[in-house]
Formats: C-alpha cells, structure tokens, sequence
C-alpha cells in the first residue's frame, strides 16, 4: 500500500537481496555471526549501494524513498571516520553529520540521495 513505510525497502529485498563475494587474502572487514555493517533507524532511507572506494574506505548510498524531509540515524559499528561525499567523492559541503559513538545523524530532504564515505581501522 502507498501508506507503508517499508515498501521500498521490502521491495529491494525481494527485487535484489545483498550480494557478499570472497576477494581472497588480503584486508577486511570481520563481521561476527549475526552483526551488521550499518543499521538505520527509519525504513523509508534505503541504502542502494556499498562499494570500495579509495584508500581502503567504503562508499555508502543511501536515498529518501517517502518523498518528505527526515532526520536519520544511521550506526555504523567500529567506524574510525564517517564523512558525507559528493558523487565524485570530494566532501559535501552541503551536508552536515552529526556523530555521536558510532552513530551519524543527518537531515535528508526529500528524494535525497546521500553518499557517506566511511573508513574503518585498519582496513
């Protein structure tokens, strides 16, 4: 229905459920049995994308998909550094996160699409 909040999100588990591939030897990231890279606190801010970027970093999109603005959270267990990114990957200037532990806080406007670069140590 238009009204529920996981639409979107139920709709990319189903369209295209999280893919992981082995890389071989080398860094990376452990994650313990049943733990979580990221969470977000609201179900209408989807994350479309994860991928490596430069230096060891992780990229992260997320995107608004109920077409209001909101405050997200967003934990990201053992992240040494969080910085929102613009496409080419400079910093955003027109993003502000707030951090607090391991949790970013950022305003999104409707539609937005948010990029976070995100360093972990010794990754």
């Amino acid at each position: 229905a238009p009204e529920d909040a996981l639409r979107v999100a139920e709709a990319h588990r189903f369209a295209d459920p999280p893919h992981a591939f082995a890389v071989g030897e080398g860094r990376g990231l452990a994650l313990a049995d049943g733990a979580r890279l990221l969470e977000i606190d609201d179900p209408q801010v989807v994350v479309s994308a994860l991928e490596p970027a430069a230096e060891g970093s992780l990229r992260v999109r997320l995107y608004e998909t109920g077409g209001v603005a909101r405050r997200m959270r967003c934990r990201i267990p053992g992240a040494e550094r969080v910085a929102a990114v613009d496409f080419l990957g400079a910093p955003d200037p027109d993003v502000v996160l707030a951090r607090e532990g391991d949790t970013v806080e950022a305003s999104l406007r409707a539609w937005q699409l948010l990029d976070l670069d995100v360093r972990f140590p010794n990754v």
